[in-house]
């Protein structure tokens, strides 16, 4: 009975911190969802390696894959895929918000938007499975001396009705409660977040396509690429031109550097000058698509649309740079 007391206040406290406005508590809530959703599949495990075998049958599990599906939490949804607890499509949506939960729990940073697709997929997640799940286990020992905050005090003299499929809905129903689902959907915020990173980018390449040359005179000839290779070769090869940068030879360090750029110039795949409006467009309809399509789409045009975002946003930020600096020698600061 103590576990459905635990159970029940975790998922009450993470709608708390859920549905509130501040991104501090909508941080919470996220890692606290994303550990009930972790305790219950460890658990419900462990129950398919109890009778892994028991019967005379091969066993599924060595003790080795029993650690590894117990100790990484992929290795835990691909086994949850395995055992029918939950699907493929949601072991991919579980895996999104893992590693966005991650993000807030050790860089406490992430999208404010990302976050709120994060607590509407463990929200729907939990609302379908909780009732069937429950404490996981496959006994639950009752004490009548021990009371169950969320029933009534009529409900509390029915022991068997703790515990079961109705009381978890009765509970969701009443204190699990995330977000308001008349708000957009989170395809809808997938969309929205994709087009403000647009939205920006096409803000910072007017900054810099007006002013960027009469600073940087270098750039004359530039367009679109070789702002993109140029300010993406300093972000993505970054940790290597670092470690260059700490030779001690100045000829080796220069020759080094350049052996860097050309290496990152042959790799680099042209992009059509059009490419933002492709990408635009398909974003639009991403909005319209189920979640675990609208996922999928995300995570094909994420690290794209990042990277041209990161490139441009670090130009607009050395030409700030340069125009103050200008500013300042021309007031003799």
């Amino acid at each position: 009975m103590k576990r459905v007391i635990l159970l029940k206040t975790q998922l009450e406290e993470a709608s708390k911190f859920a549905i509130s406005e501040r991104f501090e508590h909508k941080r919470i809530g996220v890692i606290l969802l994303d550990n009930f959703i972790e305790i219950q599949l460890s658990k419900l495990i462990q129950q398919k390696f109890t009778f892994d075998g028991m019967f005379g049958e091969i066993k599924k599990y060595s003790t080795s894959q029993k650690n590894k599906i117990l100790s990484q939490y992929d290795e835990l949804l691909k086994a949850s895929v395995n055992e029918l607890i939950i699907t493929s499509q949601e072991k991919s949506l579980l895996l999104f918000c893992h590693k966005l939960r991650n993000n807030l729990y050790h860089k406490i940073d992430e999208e404010n938007l990302l976050v709120k697709v994060a607590i509407i997929i463990f929200h729907t997640i939990i609302k379908k499975y909780q009732a069937k799940w429950k404490t996981a286990r496959m006994f639950t020992a009752f004490n009548v001396e021990t009371i169950d905050p969320y029933h009534s005090n009529d409900e509390q003299k029915i022991l068997m009705g703790k515990n079961s499929t109705e009381d978890w809905r009765e509970f969701m129903e009443k204190y699990f409660i995330c977000y308001d689902e008349n708000s957009k959907t989170a395809s809808e915020l997938f969309s929205i977040y994709l087009l403000e990173k647009l939205e920006q980018i096409r803000e910072y390449e007017e900054f810099v396509y007006n002013e960027f040359i009469i600073f940087f005179p270098y750039a004359e000839n530039w367009k679109f690429n070789d702002y993109l290779i140029n300010y993406s070769f300093k972000t993505t090869q970054s940790l290597f031109i670092q470690k260059i940068r700490e030779i001690e030879d100045i000829d080796i360090m220069k020759n080094e550097m350049e052996k860097l750029k050309e290496s990152y110039k042959k790799k680099w795949r042209y992009k059509k000058g059009g490419r933002l409006k492709d990408l635009k467009e398909s974003i639009i309809h991403l909005a319209e698509l189920p979640i675990e399509q609208s996922l999928e789409k995300l995570l094909n045009f994420r690290d794209e649309i990042l990277m041209i975002h990161e490139s441009f946003r670090e130009a607009s930020n050395d030409l700030e740079e340069q125009i103050q600096n200008e500013i300042d020698q021309s007031q003799g600061n």
